[in-house]
């Protein structure tokens, strides 16, 4: 897809501009079927599919960190739906690596809170 846009090709419609989910679907998996890139990787991934997609996203949106609201609300649907389908995700590695970040930026803050009022 990188490719397409670079070419200026025209990326399929977005969920948030689609009344009507399966046409979104249908137009998205039309324009994978085009390109050969798909197909080679359809060929290396027995079972892929366009779906297959949204999991990868899911995951790597939260390993980036992404809120879970909004990465929720990016792929159309609400945080108790995310969590039902994509929330298996969470273990206790992930969970001391998440509470670790927010504990370092919480300690930057708080030491820039305290220079500043020097």
């Amino acid at each position: 897809m990188r490719k397409a846009v670079c070419v200026g090709e025209e990326l399929p419609v977005s969920l948030t501009g689609c009344s009507v989910l399966f046409s979104c679907g249908h137009a998205f998996r039309q324009y994978l079927d085009r390109h050969p890139y798909w197909a080679a990787m359809v060929k290396a991934n027995p079972g892929i599919s366009p779906y297959s997609l949204r999991h990868g996203y899911a995951c790597r949106g939260a390993l980036a960190g992404i809120p879970l609201r909004q990465l929720a609300a990016s792929m159309g649907h609400d945080v108790s739906t995310h969590m039902k389908y994509y929330g298996q995700w969470t273990d206790e590695a992930g969970l001391d690596a998440a509470f670790g970040a927010a504990n370092a930026r919480l300690q930057t803050k708080t030491m820039d809170q305290a220079v500043a009022s020097i």
